[in-house]
């Protein structure tokens, strides 16, 4: 009988071991919808922008209302903190594709996600573009996002293959208080 008892336990504690050593699902991105007209297919920015996020500050409605092309790349060393106001930081990208479809892509999405476009168009000699949008939040704040898109860059694919385009992009994030 003790040998019995001994071997039950034995088998319970394997098997709870093993239930308890399975990891769980991995924390899913919120389903992002690409808007209409979007020639770039839209994915959550929220795993991109954790690292710009701090003390609760953007609101999770403000991450979730953010999408970023498909296949994007975030550029090392780009985070900045730009120390303005209660929040404003920003974090730079670069994505496989055309300027051209970028910019088409923060066009349709940022008004499909709820942002007010306040200007777009060209901003300054380097050729960038740049969108700036609005957006309320639960923190009772206005939030405003500027998107810069540089000219599209080029470099040598491997032997036989064409030249591969990387268009870069960056996010400032800001919230904006109420003495502005």
């Amino acid at each position: 009988m003790v040998v019995g008892i001994a071997l039950l336990v034995t088998i319970l504690g394997t098997v709870a071991s093993g239930l308890v050593g399975q990891p769980g699902p991995a924390p899913s991105q919120p389903k992002v919808s690409t808007a209409k007209g979007s020639p770039l297919k839209a994915v959550s920015s929220q795993r991109a922008l954790s690292s710009i996020t701090s003390g609760g500050l953007p609101p999770s409605d403000v991450l979730e209302a953010i999408a970023l092309p498909s296949g994007y790349v975030v550029s090392r060393g780009s985070q900045t903190n730009e120390g303005v106001g209660l929040y404003d930081r920003s974090l730079g990208f670069s994505v496989t594709t055309s300027e051209q479809k970028v910019i088409e892509f923060f066009r349709a999405q940022l008004p499909a996600d709820l942002w007010n476009v306040l200007s777009k168009g060209e901003s300054g000699s380097n050729g960038a573009y740049r969108i700036v949008a609005q957006h309320p939040s639960s923190d009772g704040y206005e939030w405003e996002l500027g998107v810069t898109i540089g000219p599209e860059t080029f470099r040598s694919g491997s032997a036989g293959s064409s030249n591969v385009g990387s268009t870069p992009f960056s996010l400032r994030l800001f919230e904006e208080s109420d003495d502005t």
